[in-house]
């Protein structure tokens, strides 16, 4: 996905501004918890960090967002998870809601991709297909999942290819999701888990999969972060 449409996807839904704010941030630990107590909005930032004169501000922002932008994804906040495929790209995490202010988090989140897309300022890593397509509001496709859980992908393609009637004859439009260890039933549409999947409808039970694993499982957050 070209970094232009990106650009101008945000540029018409969040218009510039030219106020600014100077936060002061402690590194280490506080770095993330300081600067997301701070920040609102879209505004021009200054940053001034303990224990450093300063003087370079420009220089600052560029290391503070290079810096934050690392912590986001940092497994300790459970805020992203990495992908299957690559480790150095991010999908939201649907288990995030551990951490209590993690639907906050995420909309900062998505305000500081915003400026740095905005302000060029360097991203060392990448989001999944699938979320930068949400981000775009581009259609999902079946191929997306392969970034996230591809032994899913092998066994809906299976689905797909072959007759299922004797085979999955108790499989339902339902989907386990298991969330720290512990496995809890979803049910992919009203009352779904009382109704089987067949040869007839069971491209409606892929669509519906992929759905809830690149979105839906994640809405909440999706959201908060766009």
């Amino acid at each position: 996905i070209r970094l232009n449409n990106l650009l101008a996807s945000l540029e018409s839904r969040f218009p510039r501004s030219e106020n600014r704010i100077y936060i002061n941030v402690r590194q280490g630990n506080q770095l993330l918890s300081d600067s997301f107590d701070e920040i609102r909005g879209f505004k021009r930032l200054r940053i001034s960090s303990q224990g450093e004169a300063g003087i370079d501000a420009d220089g600052l922002t560029t290391e503070w967002y290079s810096m934050i932008m690392r912590e986001l994804v940092n497994p300790h906040y459970a805020l992203f998870k990495s992908a299957e495929d690559d480790q150095a790209s991010f999908h939201i995490n649907e288990s995030s809601f551990v951490n209590p202010e993690h639907l906050q988090y995420c909309h900062i989140a998505g305000r500081l991709l915003a400026k740095g897309v905005y302000d060029s300022l360097p991203l060392q890593f990448s989001f999944t297909r699938s979320l930068q397509k949400i981000m775009l509001g581009r259609p999902l496709l079946f191929s997306d999942l392969s970034e996230l859980d591809q032994t899913l992908v092998n066994s809906l393609t299976w689905i797909a290819d072959n007759e299922i009637a004797g085979v999955f004859d108790e499989m339902t439009f339902s989907i386990d999701h298991e969330v720290f260890g512990e496995r809890r039933q979803v049910d992919l549409k009203p009352n779904g888990s009382t109704i089987s999947v067949n040869d007839e409808n069971k491209f409606e039970y892929i669509r519906l999969v992929i759905s809830y694993r690149l979105y839906l499982s994640s809405k909440e957050q999706i959201d908060a972060f766009l």
